[in-house]
């Protein structure tokens, strides 16, 4: 028999930045995107609406679970029937200089991450930038992409 697997599982201390995973929050099965915060420290963009106010996602810095399934190979496709040329909500992605970033609920301020590097970085500002309010990530398998997940659509 051969496998194809899409996720591995995984301690969150082994993801890398910009690493895609899923994990379990309160009975529920939660996307989540591995970030590295400005001070090196591991941090992650959480896709989940529950108990938070300000948007998914959210900037989880701490209490991350232990045992995640890590998206194999994963591909960031924006959604070009979704793009605009206004100020970036939480969670759309921001396309600038071939690099995107996203920006998700951090308290009461916004955390801003270069998808391309998963590092904590905010975008150029003097360059020119589009929004896509839809977006997904998907894996190819045998020459065809297989969706894992979908925003806004998949938010849990």
């Amino acid at each position: 028999m051969k496998a194809t697997p899409i996720s591995e599982v995984i301690l969150f201390s082994s993801l890398k930045p910009g690493d895609c995973y899923f994990f379990d929050r309160s009975g529920k099965t939660v996307f989540g995107i591995a970030i590295q915060q400005g001070d090196d420290s591991m941090a992650a963009f959480v896709f989940s609406k529950e108990d938070r106010k300000g948007g998914a996602p959210w900037v989880a810095s701490g209490a991350h679970p232990y045992t995640v399934a890590g998206v194999v190979d994963p591909e960031l496709r924006p959604d070009i029937s979704s793009i605009h040329f206004n100020n970036p909500g939480i969670g759309e992605l921001i396309g600038t200089l071939s690099k995107y970033y996203i920006q998700g609920a951090a308290g009461s301020e916004v955390g801003t991450a270069n998808l391309l590097t998963g590092k904590q970085q905010r975008p150029p500002q003097d360059a020119p930038f589009a929004c896509y309010s839809k977006w997904s990530i998907g894996c190819q398998i045998d020459g065809r992409m297989v969706p894992v997940f979908s925003f806004p659509e998949d938010l849990t």
